[in-house]
Order: structure tokens, then C-alpha cells, then sequence
């Protein structure tokens, strides 16, 4: 997991933005959006979710509050840095920036890119064929291009993890944090993500009390829309909330 290396990309304008991945992967799944917020003056931190960027042991290991202490903390030490932290993450990443924006109302905008709200702890599907009764094996052979060089995941994925993503997503919805964010908000999904279905950002969107929040639905791009063709427009959309806040 060398290429999940958590990194920092100095920026110029003393704002801050931190990126979170989606599940099983590691930093480098955003690094193309960090160039693009970097190049536009931005500091941007890539971390790595708890349990992220290392062994499939430690991964089985963690609970979701891991994945979320983790993230305050990632938090508190940039927020010690810059008066601006925005935060923006993608599937997991994105239920970990609604758990952190629920908790920090100064936080001035977030982003999420398909965000995994309505998580049910099952293996979705695509995420793996079976391989004992511990873990499902997901390959990295048949990747290319942006994927092959930012989609790096763990290829042996414990089936622990996924139950608990349900847990962590079951206590957000349980207990109505959405309903505490109040953040300049931009949701986005596609309309064709076969991995986690756009209902789960309408539901975000529906149900945070951000007085400004625009939800992008896009026709087609699948789940790793960040790393194809259809980035283009999100990442603008993305870079002109954070210049208005």
C-alpha cells in the first residue's frame, strides 16, 4: 500500500481542505482532485481512514469509531494550522466528512462524491468474490490507467469490515446527524453507480439543514467518477464553494 502514503500539498491562500477516501482504498484515490485544489491555491492533506494504507490485518481490526476518532483528529491537527478547513470525501469518505461536519458547524463548506449514507454491512456489489470465510479477494490485475495508478486497495478485504460500515451508517441515520449540519453544502452522485445508489446523497441532501446545498445528480460516471471523464464538472462545482466560503 506504498502508493496510499498519506501526503500534504502546499497551497498559497491559507486555506486548507482534508480528503477523505472511500473503503478499502487509501489516499491516492483523490489525489487527482488535490492537484486540481492544490493548482488553485489550496493546501490539501490525503489521509489515510483508519485502518487504511496499511495491512488487511489492521483493517480487520478497527471499529467505525475508529474511523471516526481518527478523522477528529486528522481535523484537529490542521484546524490548529488554518482558520479554513473544508473537508470533501467520497463513498466511506463521505459518511466520515457528514460524521465530522455534524460535529464542527465552523467547518465554512464540504463536498461529498457518492457518498455511502445508506450502508447496509453486506459486501456490495463489485466489492469481491468470496475467498475463505474471513475475507473476500478483490483483484488489482484487471485495472488501467487512472484506476490502476489511484485505486489502490486492499485485494483481501475481511469480511468484518463491512458490517462495520452498516454499524457506522446505521448510528448516523439513527441518530439524526444529518439534522446537525449546517455547512454550505455540494452532494454528488450518478445516477448509474451500481456500488452504493444515488438515494443515499438524496437522503443527505434531504435531510441536512444547510441553508445553501446544491445536490449534482449526473447521468452516468459509476462510483469512481473522480477518476474518469465525468471529474471535470464536479471538481469546478467543488472549487467554486470552497472560493465562496
Amino acid at each position: 500500500m506504498l502508493k496510499n502514503k498519506e501526503y500534504i500539498f502546499n497551497g498559497w491562500n491559507d486555506k486548507a481542505v482534508l480528503l477523505f477516501h472511500g473503503a478499502t482504498s487509501g489516499s491516492a484515490l483523490l489525489r487527482p482532485f488535490a492537484n486540481y485544489l492544490n493548482c488553485n491555491g489550496y493546501t490539501v492533506y490525503g489521509v489515510n481512514l483508519a485502518g487504511h494504507g496499511t495491512t488487511k490485518e489492521d483493517l480487520a481490526k478497527i471499529t467505525y469509531r475508529d474511523i471516526i476518532d481518527k478523522a477528529e483528529a486528522d481535523y484537529a491537527k490542521i484546524k490548529s494550522d488554518f482558520n479554513k478547513v473544508y473537508v470533501a470525501g467520497i463513498s466511506l469518505g463521505g459518511l466520515t466528512t457528514a460524521y465530522l461536519t455534524s460535529n464542527h458547524p465552523e467547518i465554512p463548506a464540504f463536498v461529498t462524491f457518492a457518498a455511502g449514507m445508506l450502508l447496509s454491512g453486506d459486501v456490495p456489489k463489485g466489492m469481491g468474490e468470496s475467498f475463505d470465510s474471513d475475507y473476500v479477494f478483490r483483484t488489482m490485475a484487471d485495472k488501467k490507467g487512472m484506476y490502476k495508478q489511484y485505486h489502490v486497495h486492499y485485494e483481501y478485504i475481511p469480511l468484518n469490515f463491512y458490517a462495520k460500515l452498516g454499524q457506522m451508517s446505521a448510528n448516523f441515520v439513527d441518530n439524526r446527524l444529518a439534522e446537525k449540519i449546517t455547512s454550505p453544502a455540494l452532494i454528488i452522485h450518478t445516477k448509474d453507480d451500481s456500488m452504493v445508489p444515488y438515494e443515499s446523497s438524496q437522503y443527505l441532501y434531504d435531510n441536512i439543514r444547510s441553508k445553501e446545498k446544491e445536490l449534482m445528480l449526473m447521468d452516468e460516471g459509476e462510483h469512481l467518477f473522480v477518476l474518469n471523464e465525468f471529474r471535470y464538472e464536479p471538481f469546478e462545482k467543488a472549487l467554486a464553494l470552497f472560493d465562496a466560503h
